[in-house]
């Protein structure tokens, strides 16, 4: 009988052969990453911003319980989310339903955000180094240990990866051996460590200094091509650059002429220290800041041209949470999760969280991801469902968004009887799943499939399967 039954598989993937070029084409075609977040600040503008949508209710997917605070801010692409814990852990989270997929283990809290790019990540940890890990899998590729803590965010453009050190260093490294490029130690022995996250256009890579100066070197040679900008104050915050201009916070937030890199176009004045990092979409500029003379916190809205503030929200209390822009809409994390309209400052909604969060929000596949001090992960949207029929002989289906049902076999479970045949195609491995009746040990395989992934299904009679899904 078993014999038989494998002469039925190879038989059915003989007939299915000449498919095998097309299915894996036409499912990944509806791959699309431009939704994704995949760093911190989301591109290597710092923009904080994506043409994607964000969640319009507070409704919870899920939740993620790690070990430690999660200062870390989430980073997403194709399906995964990651984020550093002070566990010392990083993880690697299902984007869709919150399960763990791996997580590896530092030697210090992981208050670096990951950056993703081309199946890797690359992170920074307090063991004072910065980790390169399988995207899929979690295994380490490389490490490189500089002088002390590494609490920047890399950015990895063209093969290279840059970020800053406690060890008052500014990095370059081989994205793909962890090679040092070149590294640049800036004002001589009057030193102070690196905090922000770089930005990068036109060929320069910019780093905030805590002598309160913003940097601006040849992403290429690390030679500076720009004059020290002297902001006054302790630079906690990241750069976000739009156009010819570059936004940066320290005791009051700038915009400078990202050309000659040392000409101020103007100042809004807050006279405290800026953690947060700006967010820039619509022609406004948006960043959080403190307020020492309430002894409370403000998101200020302010147009990016001038600095002329259009709005402001009172009251909020956190320190290095970002805000983050999506459709017309603005999400922060303080004690509470916010949405607020980009355009008028309305709260439209709040979600209280179990503590207060200095994580960012990121926002992917319709939805808003964030940590908080208790170490939770959590992730915000809203669900959808359809009908799909099939008809009695073979039906292809390919989804363009992930189920919430997590896998093809929760899908068939209470229909099996009129199932004959499944085939499904693993954009991971790059492999055929099967299941034939009187094989019920092979539909266990349909559990691990991914999201975008496409079936053939050869059904016995005609029947309608309701399916739940994220947008």
């Amino acid at each position: 009988m078993e014999s038989h039954n494998h002469q039925k598989v190879l038989l059915i993937l003989f007939l299915i052969c000449s498919f095998v070029y097309y299915i894996p084409e036409k499912v990944q075609a509806t791959d699309s990453t431009e939704y994704e977040w995949p760093k911190f600040r989301h591109d290597l503008l710092n923009t904080g911003y994506t043409d994607g949508d964000g969640p319009d209710s507070n409704h919870t997917i899920w939740t993620y319980q790690t070990g430690g605070k999660v200062f870390s801010s989430p980073s997403i692409a194709n399906g995964r989310l990651y984020v550093g814990s002070n566990d010392d852990n990083v993880y690697c989270l299902d984007a869709f339903n919150g399960s763990l997929i791996w997580k590896y283990a530092t030697g210090g809290d992981v208050l670096s955000s990951p950056a993703v790019a081309n199946d890797r990540i690359y992170v920074g940890s307090n063991d004072d180094k910065l980790y390169c890990l399988n995207a899929i899998n979690g295994s380490i590729i490389w490490s490189y240990e500089t002088g002390w803590d590494v609490f920047s965010s890399p950015l990895v453009n063209e093969g290279r990866v840059y970020f800053g050190s406690f060890d008052c260093h500014m990095y370059c490294l081989n994205a793909s051996d962890g090679s040092i490029i070149w590294d640049f130690l800036p004002f001589g022995q009057n030193q102070r460590p690196i905090w922000s996250s770089p930005s990068l256009s036109n060929g320069i890579v910019w780093y905030g200094h805590e002598r309160g100066k913003l940097i601006g070197f040849n992403a290429t040679t690390g030679i500076g091509k720009r004059e020290p900008v002297i902001a006054y104050g302790i630079a906690y915050s990241s750069s976000a650059i739009f156009e010819d201009r570059i936004f940066y916070g320290s005791y009051d937030l700038r915009c400078f002429n990202a050309s000659s890199g040392n000409d101020y176009l103007w100042i809004f004045p807050v006279d405290a220290y800026i953690y947060s990092s700006p967010a820039i979409a619509y022609g406004k500029i948006y960043f959080y800041a403190p307020d020492t003379a309430e002894h409370h916190r403000n998101l200020y809205c302010l147009d990016i041209l001038d600095g002329f503030k259009l709005w402001n929200y009172s009251r909020a209390y956190s320190d290095w949470s970002s805000p983050a822009v999506a459709n017309n809409k603005v999400y922060l994390g303080a004690e509470s999760v916010y949405c607020f309209d980009a355009n008028s400052g309305e709260i439209l909604w709040t979600y209280t969280l179990d503590s207060f969060t200095d994580s960012s929000p990121a926002i992917a596949y319709g939805n808003l991801y964030i940590g908080s001090d208790q170490g939770k992960i959590y992730c915000f949207g809203r669900g959808h469902s359809a009908c799909i029929e099939f008809v009695s002989g073979w039906n292809l289906i390919a989804f363009p968004t992930r189920l919430t049902n997590y896998s093809i076999y929760d899908i068939f479970q209470n229909n099996l009887t009129r199932v004959n045949n499944i085939f499904g195609y693993d954009k991971y491995t790059k492999t055929w799943l099967y299941w034939i009746k009187g094989l019920p040990s092979e539909l266990q395989k349909l559990h691990s499939l991914q999201e975008y992934s496409g079936y053939w299904v050869e059904v016995n009679s005609n029947f309608t399967q309701k399916i739940n899904y994220f947008r």
